[in-house]
């Protein structure tokens, strides 16, 4: 059975093992996860970066890929089935990143990987309890008060070192629920898909700070697609850097690692880029 935990400075999972962070790191994703998921952020550099408002070609192409790989989520124990999701909060060789769309093996990974909560180790009153303690509430008082100002802190340092607009997020007491708190995935995925754009392309191309982190987490097959030349281009793991293994371009039909077993049709991932007539600035 896969477990997921996250208790004072160390993630682990069944998986993966443990993972040291500091105290600052820890931190900084808590901040990275505490804003709205309107902010499309990811936590890069040990600094919160933005993108881009989504435009519609971008998650037109995002759901023409998802649409044709839907054959491979299959329930557990599918042969050659996927477990595929789309902009999972995500801790992979110390950046925080949220993919267009990923993929886990379901036969490298027979459940589907866990979420790891960052916040396990700040509960000290049961709020589901019909009536906690005097001196848990008091606990609780003096931790949430804590909190705020370091939460205040962390914000007013980003907009210092990164001059971007950081908005604060008071926290609220909602703890019972470990659906609910901040929590990353660091399970490396399979296969990650990023749809370029102008404000993700330095990240996710060739040296980028995205393409070193999915590289060195042991990301296998890494598709980059881009809406303004319309084509898809695969890259696979090698020994020192990812490949190019295949190209696609917007009037081509084929079958693309890691998913050999289908054929990918160019034109339903390029429809709203070939209407509009430009790359999307999602």
């Amino acid at each position: 059975m896969e477990v997921s935990r996250a208790e004072g400075t160390i993630l682990e999972t069944a998986e993966t093992g443990s993972q040291r962070l500091s105290s600052e790191t820890v931190r900084r994703l808590e901040a990275w996860l505490s804003l709205p998921e309107g902010d499309r952020a990811e936590l890069l550099g040990g600094r919160i970066v933005y993108k881009a408002m989504a435009s519609i070609e971008h998650g037109d192409a995002v759901m023409g890929i998802a649409e044709q790989l839907g054959r491979f989520r299959g329930p557990p124990g599918t042969p050659g089935g996927w477990w595929l999701s789309q902009e999972v909060d995500m801790y992979l060789a110390g950046q925080g990143l949220r993919p267009d769309m990923v993929g886990w093996r379901m036969d490298r990974h027979p459940l589907p990987p866990q979420k790891v909560n960052l916040t396990y180790r700040h509960l000290s009153v049961n709020f589901g309890s019909p009536s906690p303690s005097t001196t848990d509430l008091a606990s609780f008082r003096r931790f949430r008060a804590r909190r705020a100002r370091n939460s205040r802190a962390i914000a007013a340092r980003h907009r210092a070192r990164n001059r971007l607009k950081i908005r604060f997020v008071p926290w609220r007491p909602v703890v019972v629920d470990p659906k609910s708190t901040l929590g990353v995935y660091v399970t490396p995925p399979d296969w990650v898909c990023e749809v370029l754009s102008s404000s993700t392309r330095s990240r996710d191309e060739e040296e980028g700070l995205k393409w070193q982190a999915y590289y060195e987490a042991g990301v296998g097959h890494y598709w980059l697609v881009d809406l303004l030349r319309r084509q898809l281009t695969v890259y696979k793991r090698g020994a020192r850097d990812y490949e190019p293994v295949e190209v696609l371009g917007r009037e081509g039909v084929k079958a693309l690692p890691p998913f050999e077993t289908t054929e990918l049709v160019a034109q339903r991932v390029f429809l709203l880029a070939d209407l509009i007539g430009q790359g999307g600035a999602g």
